[in-house]
């Protein structure tokens, strides 16, 4: 079972070392089994979040990344080196922990393990299948908030991930069909827009 919040978690391993900045690669360490769950929710939030082109087509390719891992049964989270040696300090760490911490709490109250089989590894592929198709779908030029769909189903199913909460992965999978359907239809439309302009 879950018994210690994932903030928590961060701040009980920041705090027990001395050091002044922390890599990707530390910040994987710490989330041990919570490590591809974590990954993926902060890669959707390069996709939720307003960002200038092309950092929502970058949070898809990392999306992509791991959904790749998990659909092959890794057990650990690998990222390259050149994301992985990244850091950030401290000081900025604990501010982005603190910011984000009621949200975290509130969707952690409301959440916990259910269904276990629909994110264990049984599951898992079929997770890693469904987050890789929304990050194939944030690489593509789709007019009109066509990012945030998709970027807000992979946001749920990492957090049902990391909470072990299979009912919270079927709203996520609910919320990924639904994406694939806004960006379908967008893209249609825009394919016929180009196709009447270039009669004139």
């Amino acid at each position: 079972m879950v018994t210690t919040s994932t903030s928590q978690m961060l701040r009980d391993a920041i705090d027990s070392s001395d050091a002044a900045r922390f890599s990707i690669h530390d910040l994987v360490a710490m989330m041990h089994n919570r490590a591809f769950g974590l990954g993926l929710f902060m890669a959707s939030l390069l996709a939720c979040l307003p960002m200038p082109p092309p950092i929502p087509a970058i949070g898809g390719v990392v999306i992509s990344f791991f959904s790749v891992q998990m659909m092959l049964g890794h057990r650990a989270l690998k990222l390259p080196h050149w994301i992985g040696r990244r850091e950030i300090s401290r000081e900025r760490l604990l501010r982005g922990i603190g910011r984000a911490d009621a949200w975290i709490k509130w969707v952690e109250r409301a959440s916990g393990p259910r269904l276990l089989f629909l994110t264990g590894n049984a599951g898992k592929f079929l997770l890693g299948f469904v987050t890789l198709t929304m990050g194939f779908i944030l690489l593509l030029p789709i007019p009109i908030l066509g990012n945030l769909p998709p970027g807000l189903a992979v946001a749920v199913i990492s957090l049902s991930l990391i909470q072990r909460d299979g009912v919270l992965l079927l709203g996520g999978y609910v919320l990924a069909v639904i994406a694939f359907l806004i960006s379908g239809g967008a893209t249609l439309v825009a394919i016929d827009a180009l196709l009447k302009f270039s009669w004139f």
